[in-house]
């Protein structure tokens, strides 16, 4: 399976997923139950003042930034059209008006230059602050603090937290609030049979569950987050060297898996490694970085087409 494809398709379901939250479509939340993108928000609003709600869907949209070839009749053409749509309509008239509405460079160029003016540093901001929401939860999750369940034929069945410790599994999750619990050690993502044109784009991919944590394990997860906020987190801490290159392996993975999007440059992915590891030496990051650095890192991961 395509590699730009499926990274394609996982930001189209991702914004799929946050849309039909805003519009109320989520899945129900009962029996002290409620959904894990729920309690995202949650956990965002108290960890940050100027939380907006915008960050999930904000952080997973289509860098637009010249980086990495373009998926023209994927996702990536649909958020290009939708920005030049607000930013440019009468650019959108022209290009709905032609018989082949297809993208040309010269659009993909108008695309580009509102999404570098308009989005790129919210995007990099919401970023930060969901990989510092997610690891926060995972750990979590891992260590029992959080309660988690996947909804099975009208159950709630409890996840092991054994099952969260492997963040590299354990991240994709919040995406979509769902996982396959019959193979907790991988993330199932669609085939591109199971996506359009091929299909109608299912809520569920075939074989997962949505996720949910107890509301009382979160209430109790919020109280101790709130006890701490307060916290000077500008203090130095010492990692060791195998720490933080285990963490910027982490990033790596990621990056080639397509769960996150490649940090736009050096000092992006030092910010990014600071929300990770609090209170870790910028200087030593960089040094860190320069030893473990990706051959691809300049031109982004090798992707087949």
């Amino acid at each position: 399976m395509s590699n730009d494809w499926l990274a394609d398709e996982i930001r189209a379901r991702s914004a799929f997923f946050w849309a039909r939250g805003k519009a109320g479509m989520w899945p129900i939340e009962v029996q002290g139950h409620v959904l894990l993108a729920t309690a995202v928000l949650e956990v965002g609003r108290l960890l940050f003042p100027d939380w907006s709600g915008d960050e999930p869907s904000l952080w997973f949209v289509p860098a637009l930034d010249g980086s990495r070839p373009y998926f023209a009749d994927g996702h990536d053409a649909i958020y290009a059209g939708c920005l030049l749509a607000q930013y440019r309509p009468e650019l959108f008239a022209q290009i709905c008006s032609r018989k082949a509405s297809r993208l040309l460079p010269e659009d993909w160029f108008a695309a580009e230059e509102i999404y570098r003016t308009h989005i790129e540093a919210p995007r990099a901001l919401a970023t930060k602050k969901m990989m510092a929401i997610h690891r926060r939860m995972t750990a979590a999750l891992a260590n029992g603090e959080l309660a988690s369940a996947t909804r099975t034929e009208g159950r709630f069945c409890l996840i092991p937290p054994a099952h969260w410790v492997d963040e590299s599994v354990a991240y994709a999750r919040f995406i979509e609030s769902q996982m396959d619990p019959t193979r907790p050690d991988i993330q199932n993502w669609p085939t591109i049979y199971q996506t359009p044109p091929f299909a109608s784009r299912p809520t569920l991919v075939p074989g997962n569950d949505w996720i949910f944590v107890t509301r009382a394990s979160l209430q109790a997860f919020l109280a101790a987050l709130g006890d701490g906020r307060h916290k000077d987190r500008r203090e130095t801490r010492y990692y060791p060297d195998e720490r933080i290159d285990a963490e910027l392996k982490s990033i790596y993975d990621q990056i080639v898996a397509g769960t996150i999007e490649q940090p736009a440059d050096r000092a992006a992915l030092v910010d990014l490694m600071c929300t990770i590891l609090e209170g870790v030496q910028k200087d030593t990051v960089k040094k860190r970085f320069a030893q473990t650095r990706p051959s691809w890192w300049k031109q982004g991961p090798k992707t087949t087409h």
